[in-house]
């Protein structure tokens, strides 16, 4: 969807490229923040960095969403990576892995 849009709304594509790189970074560090707050996070967890970390791992896996050929489904991809960013950050683990997402 994105590459049409790239290709058939160049403003459009424009904009969203803006908000990925000014705009979600800031929220996702603020969400992490109040988190840390809650004692939900690691509070050694570096915001910033985490939050600009997740994005790029997303992005790089929806541009190549052949990453791991045909052995794994694209919902078990996305499904490991947020499950590696979470456990990474939070304070509660869980026994379980992968957890539902």
């Amino acid at each position: 969807m994105i590459r049409q849009l790239k290709q058939d709304n160049v403003e459009v594509y424009s904009e969203l490229r803006l908000f990925r790189t000014q705009f979600l970074p800031v929220i996702l560090s603020y969400n992490i923040e109040r988190g840390k707050g809650r004692g939900l996070y690691k509070p050694d967890v570096n915001s910033n960095i985490i939050a600009h970390l997740s994005l790029s791992q997303l992005t790089a896996y929806n541009k190549d969403i052949t990453l791991l050929g045909h052995q794994h489904s694209g919902k078990d991809v996305q499904q490991q990576l947020v499950a590696c960013l979470l456990y990474g950050i939070t304070t509660h683990q869980e026994k379980t892995w992968p957890p539902n997402i």
